[in-house]
């Protein structure tokens, strides 16, 4: 009788069987009387067989038992339990061989370790229990080997696998708690940058991720500050450092956040010192009903209670201008001690940007916007933040609805189309590796206009076809580099010049024409500018032209980022040795030689130089009334009208098909305004003629007509500028005059009369019109012509024209 793991050869050299037949003709003779003792079919055999094994009192089964040919209940249970134990270190090897973590290694060690001890290596059963266990054979010998050199020195396994605890060793409370007070505020904060994400790898294709926080202090005050709050803990500071969390590192000069929105930065102070004074009042006094006076998260929860509900998921844009009847910040219920102006109110501190005075070279003083630290009442806290509250839906969604218009057109762009996002890259500094004291204050400075292209792809250029069925849409970099240091509107004009030419050479016909760009008035938004793209369609033969402007500081993008590539790139070639960049031609030199290949969605990028920008005609238009709020151009057909609308729109098919007027989204777009640009004052100026300021002045006021709203100088200490409603034209007076404010003229003084707007009002930018006391003024103390706004009894003043008041202010001192 042969068993499974046992053969016939074994069982003889057994003691216990040795001798018991003489020899192999015995023992052959006494298995077939057995067999002929048995039953005949298969199963009967068996099951006779199976009985008499079972019998526990016979000797004969207990020598078998003894000999193991046949096991005993014992050993049917053990042989359970070792199945079972078996597949529970299969679990867990399965469980820790695919980590990479040190516990993991440390428990992989010592489960092989013990699983692969002598018995196995007597056995030779190492082979069949790395099958059994999904391992590689090496692993199990190595894990031998690890056992051998643990037995063979003075401590056992158990004792080398799981040291001795010292005296010093971190518990998990504390490292729990040195975990937690790196992150606590004033330690750590978030980056606000949703794409900043730290991953870190725990095993084949696993990973973890944690949005990445900056240390605001450095690692050595994070543990002083650690032992003074916990003294009684005592722990190096390599030990506290190795409980950083790995998303948390210094701060490095890229992590500086700029071109932020101001309307953005300051009301998200704002309403975080204003939910944070609600909770306080609110865990103070539990008799306030938390229903109707809620902590919010987001400003978006808190703008939404100020509206109505949205139709088609947009706000009408009478209530986001504040002109509807049934919403309003009114809306808002306000606490008690919000409203409180007793001198028993409580004190905050925030937030808010002012206009501060700076000192500058020259012993000028020039007005500064800065974020100034307040400490007030809480009502004027939150009156600031219902004001800001008043104008912020607005602009919100004019940025949203901006970039959403361009997202469309990008994706279903017609064919004959093309797109270009405009922007000036800031001017580029020359430097040299290795540079003289007295060239560090006199470089030479480059200007670089960065625009980038998108449109169909031509087969004989980009070696793809683009049709209606499948289109491809080519992005490129075109960038015009320049020596002209002044950025206006001859400067743009000249970029649209070269890039049609650069159309008109891969043969790309354009019948429709779209600018994106942003606010800027010198360069992409005044009359000048509207004048000079008015006449687009005449000059460079497009049937179609539009012209759309992101809302204010809103308008980064990939064009920043390629302006940046090119002075990045330079300023390491030369901080290498391989380039000499000492004025534009240079710069522009290396570009063509080094970055016109790309890598990315960029499908190349083009360079042009211009040595000097073409200024010879300059054509003064008339005023576009309420420009500052247009954020669409559009020119047709040679006409020497232009629309303009509040909103750009590219979704609905009467727009796309040119028929603007009747635009399916004039709800929130507004409707179109025809405006004749009409020429003002055509000029020729010579470059090499000096301008006389007095002579500016006068061309000024020749400028001004009754009802505009205009800036004037004043000596008032605590008032920049006053703004005027013009009345009368300006005229010479005859006899010496005095008006109802007791300003004193003598005869012969250039004059302009009118009324004064006051300022007295909660917002610094709003005024209201003082109409029972007339004003004169001089000529000569005109600043700026307000054209953009209404002279209404009440206005509210944008903070471009604000900015650009005070700049010809700065001038003129």
């Amino acid at each position: 009788m042969k068993s499974k793991h046992i053969t016939q050869n074994t069982l003889e050299d057994r003691d216990i069987f040795k001798n018991v037949f003489n020899n192999r003709t015995t023992k052959h003779r006494a298995i077939k009387r057995l067999k002929n003792a048995l039953p005949r079919t298969p199963k009967r055999r068996s099951a006779t067989l199976a009985a008499y094994l079972q019998h526990t009192k016979s000797p004969a089964v207990e020598i078998l038992r003894q000999a193991e040919v046949v096991s005993s209940p014992e050993d049917l249970m053990n042989m359970s339990i070792e199945k079972a134990a078996l597949e529970d270190i299969k679990t867990a090897i399965e469980s820790c061989k695919t980590k990479r973590s040190k516990d993991s290694f440390l428990s992989m060690n010592v489960l092989v370790a013990s699983i692969s001890g002598e018995k196995i290596t007597e056995t030779r059963c190492r082979k069949n229990l790395a099958k059994k266990l999904g391992l590689p054979v090496r692993r199990l010998s190595r894990g031998n080997r690890n056992r051998t050199t643990i037995l063979k020195s003075e401590k056992s396994c158990w004792a080398y696998v799981c040291r001795k605890t010292r005296k010093d060793a971190l518990s998990e409370e504390t490292k729990r708690l040195a975990y937690n007070f790196w992150m606590k505020p004033g330690i750590s904060r978030p980056t606000g940058n949703k794409a900043d994400v730290k991953r870190e790898r725990i095993g084949p294709k696993i990973y973890t991720c944690h949005q990445v926080y900056l240390l605001e202090k450095t690692q050595t005050e994070v543990y002083i500050d650690f032992t003074a709050n916990y003294p009684c803990i005592k722990l190096s500071q390599r030990s506290f450092e190795n409980c950083k969390p790995y998303f948390i590192r210094p701060v490095r000069p890229k992590d500086r956040q700029t071109c932020c929105c101001r309307y953005h930065v300051e009301i998200k102070s704002v309403f975080k010192c204003c939910m944070n004074f609600r909770k306080k009042m609110l865990n103070e006094n539990d008799a306030y009903d938390e229903t109707n006076v809620k902590v919010y998260d987001y400003i978006s929860d808190i703008v939404d209670v100020t509206l109505c509900n949205k139709e088609d998921q947009v706000h009408k844009i009478a209530c986001l201008k504040r002109d509807c009847g049934e919403c309003g910040v009114n809306k808002l219920e306000l606490l008690t001690e919000e409203t409180d102006d007793l001198d028993t109110a409580q004190i905050v501190k925030w937030e808010k940007f002012e206009k501060v005075d700076i000192k500058v070279k020259g012993n000028k003083t020039i007005k500064k916007l800065v974020l100034v630290k307040k400490e007030t009442k809480a009502v004027e806290l939150f009156s600031h933040f219902l004001e800001l509250l008043k104008s912020f839906p607005l602009h919100q969604h004019r940025a949203t609805w901006q970039n959403k218009q361009f997202l469309t057109l990008l994706t279903d762009l017609p064919q004959n189309h093309c797109v270009c996002v405009h922007d000036f890259s800031e001017n580029y500094r020359c430097t040299d590796l290795k540079e003289l004291q007295s060239s560090y204050f006199q470089k030479t400075e480059v200007s670089i206009h960065v625009t980038i292209i998108h449109r169909h792809a031509v087969l004989e250029y980009d070696g793809v076809e683009s049709t209606t069925e499948f289109p491809e849409i080519i992005t490129e970099h075109f960038f015009v580099i320049s020596s002209d240091q002044q950025h206006d509107q001859h400067y743009v004009h000249e970029v649209r010049k070269k890039i049609t030419e650069y159309l008109n050479s891969i043969s790309y016909p354009v019948h429709t024409m779209h600018e994106f760009t942003d606010g800027c008035a010198a360069q992409y938004k005044s009359r000048h500018c509207f004048g000079d793209i008015s006449q687009t369609c005449k000059d460079f033969g497009y049937s179609n032209f539009t012209r759309n402007f992101f809302e204010t500081a809103h308008a980064k993008g990939p064009q920043d980022a390629a302006g940046g590539l090119l002075k990045r790139q330079a300023d390491i070639a030369v901080l290498r040795g391989r380039a000499t960049i000492q004025n534009a031609f240079d710069l522009y030199n290396f570009a063509v030689m080094n970055m016109t290949q790309t890598k990315s969605v960029c499908k190349r990028r083009l360079f042009r130089f211009v040595e000097t920008i073409p200024r010879d005609k300059s054509i003064s238009y008339k005023p576009v009334s309420n420009i500052r709020l247009v954020h669409q151009v559009v020119v047709r057909d040679n006409r020497d009208e232009i629309l303009i609308r509040e909103l750009s729109c590219f979704s609905c098919d009467k727009c796309a098909s040119h028929f603007y007027e009747e635009c399916e989204n004039f709800s929130n777009t507004g409707s179109f305004t025809n405006v004749n640009m009409i020429v003002e004052t055509p000029t020729v100026l010579d470059n090499n003629e000096n301008m006389n300021p007095e002579t500016d002045r006068e061309e000024i006021s020749e400028l001004v007509s009754s009802g505009q709203v205009i800036a004037v100088y004043t000596d008032d200490p605590d008032s920049e500028y006053y703004l005027l409603k013009v009345k009368d034209c300006p005229h010479v007076l005859g006899v010496d005059t005095t008006d109802s404010w007791g300003s004193i003229l003598p005869t012969g003084t250039s004059v302009i009369s009118g009324l004064y707007y006051d300022n007295k009002t909660s917002s610094p930018l709003s005024y209201k019109l003082v109409s029972k006391k007339k004003a004169i003024v001089p000529t000569e103390s005109i600043i700026y012509i307000c054209s953009e706004i209404d002279a209404s009894r009440n206005i509210r003043l944008h903070e471009d024209i604000h900015l650009s008041i005070l700049q010809c202010l700065n001038e003129l001192k």
